[in-house]
This record gives structure tokens, sequence and C-alpha cells, in this order.
């Protein structure tokens, strides 16, 4: 058997056992009906057309295409010959999953990148807990202290958040209101802020983990 022209993705030409995709060269094509496929199949689907096709192929006005090139251009795509209809279809749809892994590949990466910088916030937040000198806080300042780390508390637990007090009322008004309230307990407070703090001072760092995994290596 004679090789193929070149170009040709037959097993003749290339020596490759696997039936080219639909979208691919097809055994027998010839170079001007393959470079005509390709016209076609590479056009926008909403504009895709024998006729524009015709028209990119012989390099004329798509007005000026004439009978004799536009029987050729539709001999070529019959599915008696190279079933242009069914290939693009099979094209447009490869195009599709692949243009939809890269996006749930880029969307997969996003959050991978919001989850480190979540974590290196944590991190800075954690250090600055243990630094804290609880005796220079407000009441006001404590009750928000309380507030927060209860909030983390119930997440970390699977818990619903708890919303206490009139919706109408801002968070500064709840918070002003507490204060008032808890102004004569003071010091219990700044003893519930100390053992929050004590609590999270066995939570490593972004940094302490990686020097962990460093030295697991």
């Amino acid at each position: 058997m004679a090789p193929k022209t070149t170009g040709d993705t037959t097993e003749a030409a290339t020596g490759d056992t696997n039936p080219p995709r639909p979208w691919e060269r097809q055994p027998g094509e010839t170079d001007r009906a393959w470079y005509a496929f390709t016209l076609h199949r590479d056009s926008s689907p909403g504009e895709r057309s024998l006729r524009l096709t015709a028209s990119r192929l012989f390099e004329v006005p798509i007005g000026k295409v004439t009978k004799v090139r536009m029987r050729q251009v539709q001999d070529w795509s019959s599915p008696q010959k190279y079933g242009w209809a069914d290939r693009v279809r099979a094209w447009d749809e490869w195009v599709d999953e692949e243009a939809r892994r890269e996006l749930a590949r880029d969307a997969v990466e996003m959050r991978r990148r919001h989850a480190r910088a979540a974590r290196a916030l944590q991190g800075k937040a954690l250090e600055r807990l243990q630094t804290l000198d609880v005796s220079e806080l407000s009441p006001k300042d404590l009750v928000r202290y309380l507030e927060v780390g209860t909030q983390i508390e119930r997440r970390a637990l699977g818990d619903p958040d708890i919303t206490v007090g009139s919706s109408e009322a801002t968070d500064d008004q709840l918070r002003d209101v507490a204060a008032a309230r808890l102004a004569g307990r003071a010091d219990e407070i700044r003893a519930a802020v100390i053992a929050l703090r004590d609590a999270t001072a066995g939570i490593p760092t972004d940094d302490e983990d990686g020097d962990d995994e460093q030295d697991g290596e």
C-alpha cells in the first residue's frame, strides 16, 4: 500500500494504530478537502456555514461564491464523503468539555489561594493574640473578644450562629449595651478572655506548619 500524502494521519503515513478523532484528518482525505474542513471547523458555531467556508477557501467575497465552488464544498461535507456535520459537532463538544475542565481547574486553584490567604491571616491573628495585654482592654473590647471567640467556637463545631437583640440595632449599639451591663464584671470577663487566649496557644501558625513539614522530610 502506498504511503498517504504529507500531513495525513492514517496508519500508513504515521504508523499510529489509533483511529483519528472526528475533527482530525480522516483516511483518504485530500489536502484540499482537509484544509477546507479546518476552515469550516475553526469557524465560530454562530457563523459557521458552507458558503462562508467556500468564501474563505477560494478567497472571494461570500456573495461571489460560484455554484461550481459551492458544489465542491457541499460534496466534501456530505455524509457520503467526509461527514463534516458530525465531525464539527464532535469538535464543538470536545472544545466545550475542555473549556469546562479549565474553568474547574481555575476554580479549584482560586479556592486553594483563598484558603492559603485565610490560613496566613489566622496565623497572624493568633500570633497577635498571644502577646495581647488583657489588662489594657476596655469592657467594650472584652465583650467583642468574647463575641468573636464564641462565634469561632460555634462555627468550628458546626453550630449555627446565634443572633441576639433587635434586628434594627447596629452591632456597635449592641456591644455598647453589653459593655454597660458588664462594666461591673470586668475582672470576670478579663479572666474569660485570658482563657480564650490560652486556648489558642497550642494552635500552630502557617510558619510552624511549614517547619514541621520540613523537619519531617
